[in-house]
């Protein structure tokens, strides 16, 4: 047991050490708020960037336009919001972040996960942030299939009309309607249908100054009207011979086209030729053959080609020295698509033999079924 001389003593001591930890308490908390007040003080450079630089940014933060950025997620936009009151001031004000709408598996995965009432706010929200700015949509009826409505969808951007810049519908009912008026901005328009009671011709009444690229995908009905002869670019795909012929002879300003028809039977075309004098990238596919389509064409500015193999029995290789003369095109690019392994004519090398003066030949082995079910 100690004695009081050595508690006295032992008091002491802890007494001068509780005054040594409160003048190093007292030094460490100066260096803190000396610290802090420093940091009180910085700006950090992101933050001093003017609004306008950063908000260019943000816009570099997506997919270049006309891909549709995600609605929800990491990648979407909205993310840019939840940084910093700076951030999202910027991003709330930037019409240009909110000018995509996409509604497919692609763009926008995780929107199934949301409710009707969620996904109606979150359309409706993102499409009052985008201002006046023109739009670039994507709607598929068919995602997600269990719980997806493309009716709110639709009857939100509908009265938008006059801003559609880019616009790709799936559609499969008939709860599309018919536009009637001008739509002053559209550029490029891609319409794939799913049925064939979908309403096939819901811009048969439009005025579309703009429009130069269009896809077509499922027999699409001629009532369409669409502005064939100032497109530049086409694709018509699943679609039967005959109203292809229809459209192409109207269409005499493309530069690129893309043909995959989906006649149930091989097809003989007898019909008088079809001049396309600026077409400089043609690519048909099919599973059938369709004989003499190819010999009908005169197409004087081709460079690239691709062309299923089985169009050109029975002799490829001159089938092929006709097409080239009749045209007199000067072809840069050739693609022969071969279906199977078996009923081989002409060998690879042998293309490239009679075809010296074309720079890049290649001979592909292609499931055109397959293509056609994924042709978007």
């Amino acid at each position: 047991m100690q004695s009081v001389g050595e508690d006295r003593a032992l008091i002491a001591e802890i007494r001068i050490r509780l005054r040594d930890l409160e003048r190093s308490i007292h030094s460490l908390r100066a260096q803190e708020a000396t610290v802090q007040q420093r940091l009180d003080s910085y700006k950090y450079p992101v933050l001093t960037l003017p609004n306008e630089i950063t908000s260019e940014i943000f816009i570099h933060f997506l997919p270049p336009y006309p891909e549709c950025a995600p609605i929800v997620g990491p990648l979407s936009p909205t993310s840019l919001t939840h940084i910093c009151r700076k951030w999202r001031a910027i991003a709330l004000t930037t019409p240009a972040l909110w000018s995509t709408l996409g509604l497919s598996a692609l763009s926008s995965p995780l929107l199934s996960q949301l409710n009707f009432e969620g996904r109606s706010t979150i359309i409706n929200t993102w499409l009052r942030r985008s201002g006046c700015s023109p739009l670039s949509i994507e709607i598929d009826q068919y995602w997600p299939a269990a719980s997806y409505c493309p009716s709110e969808a639709v009857l939100a951007v509908i009265p938008l009309f006059r801003r559609w810049e880019h616009l790709k519908l799936t559609l499969g009912g008939e709860f599309f309607p018919e536009i009637d008026g001008t739509v002053p901005l559209l550029q490029s328009l891609h319409l794939a249908l799913t049925s064939e009671t979908a309403n096939s011709a819901p811009f048969a009444s439009c005025y579309m100054p703009k429009l130069r690229s269009v896809l077509l995908t499922y027999p699409f009905s001629l009532d369409a009207h669409l502005p064939w002869d100032q497109l530049t670019s086409l694709g018509l795909h699943d679609m039967e011979l005959i109203p292809c012929v229809t459209i192409l002879r109207q269409a005499v300003r493309l530069e690129h086209c893309s043909l995959a028809f989906w006649d149930d039977v091989d097809v003989v075309y007898t019909d008088p030729n079809i001049f396309l004098p600026c077409l400089a990238t043609l690519d048909m596919k099919s599973a059938r053959q369709v004989s003499g389509f190819h010999a009908a064409l005169i197409v004087p500015a081709l460079r690239q080609l691709e062309i299923p193999e089985l169009w050109l029995e029975p002799d490829p290789i001159e089938s092929l020295k006709s097409f080239i003369t009749k045209s007199g095109c000067k072809l840069e690019g050739l693609c022969i698509g071969r279906t199977s392994v078996g009923n081989i004519l002409v060998l690879e090398d042998s293309y490239e033999d009679a075809f010296p003066d074309i720079p890049h030949v290649c001979v592909e082995f292609i499931d055109y079924g397959a293509q056609s079910d994924n042709n978007e």
